[in-house]
């Protein structure tokens, strides 16, 4: 187990045949209130023990009660299991994230993420893909720091082309220190992603549907109604164009639906 600028606050008990406290760049690494063990501790709750666990003559707690130097390293290490007991609480993370989602929002894609605590939190760095895989950075959101209250932030991708983006966040420290979080896909097909023409149209002409399905391969549907919703002729499959024959038609309004993994845009189409 290796601690860098972390605190250890284990409920139960933490069992590991060895640890290492790193004091680097000033970020103390941190045992909270545990009682900390080399053999099988009766952990009684009252986090007063540290027994057999020595370095150079001080205990683990009186090690940790030090202030430290920058670079400062202890290691223990033992054939039996290494065991901290008591003070019920979850590991902390320099950034501790509590959500992070994308909604896709009048051609633009807005993300919001939450944190619920922060230490030496300097920036965020927002990366995109077309494709999950491959990543190019689009912008940076400044972080609070160190605080223990929940903060807010968001950021607005305002070039949003294909069906789905794929997001991440990367949390980066004071230290340059970095970490990655979970990626999320949001789905965005928008009025600029179809192109219909000629509109208006006759009724002796090939009304177009283009769609810029080019960077994920999806299936769309594209339906000519009336404005009842009545569906006068409907096409299905991967391709970019669809087309219409408008020979049938009479002169007035018509809607045309394309759908995309379950996204559906509606645009009108005049036919004279």
């Amino acid at each position: 187990m290796f601690l860098h600028g972390a605190v250890l606050e284990g409920g139960g008990s933490v069992d590991t045949p060895s640890v290492k406290i790193d004091k680097k760049n000033g970020r103390a690494a941190d045992i909270g209130a545990q009682s900390v063990y080399n053999g099988s501790p009766s952990c009684n709750g009252n986090g007063a023990s540290d027994s057999g666990v020595e370095y150079n003559g001080d205990t683990f707690q009186e090690l940790m009660d030090e202030d430290g130097e920058s670079n400062d390293k202890y290691t223990f290490s033992d054939p039996g299991n290494f065991n901290a007991c008591n003070e019920s609480a979850a590991s902390a993370l320099p950034v501790e994230l509590i959500s992070f989602s994308g909604q896709f929002i009048n051609e633009n894609t807005n993300l919001s993420w939450s944190t619920a605590t922060e230490t030496n939190n300097d920036y965020f760095v927002i990366e995109k893909s077309s494709n999950g895989i491959d990543f190019s950075i689009i912008g940076k959101v400044d972080g609070n720091g160190t605080t223990n209250e929940t903060s807010n932030y968001s950021y607005t991708d305002y070039k949003v082309s294909g069906f789905q983006s794929f997001y991440r966040l990367k949390q980066v420290d004071y230290d340059g220190a970095f970490e990655y979080f979970n990626t999320i896909m949001v789905m965005s097909i928008g009025t600029s992603d179809i192109k219909i023409y000629p509109n208006p149209t006759t009724t002796s002409n090939v009304l177009k549907v283009e769609v810029n399905n080019t960077f994920e391969q999806e299936l769309v549907s594209v339906e000519l109604t009336d404005l009842s919703g009545r569906t006068l002729n409907r096409k299905v499959g991967y391709d970019n164009l669809f087309e219409f024959s408008t020979v049938y038609l009479t002169r007035g309004t018509y809607l045309i639906k394309t759908s995309v993994n379950s996204i559906v845009r509606t645009n009108r189409v005049l036919v004279n």
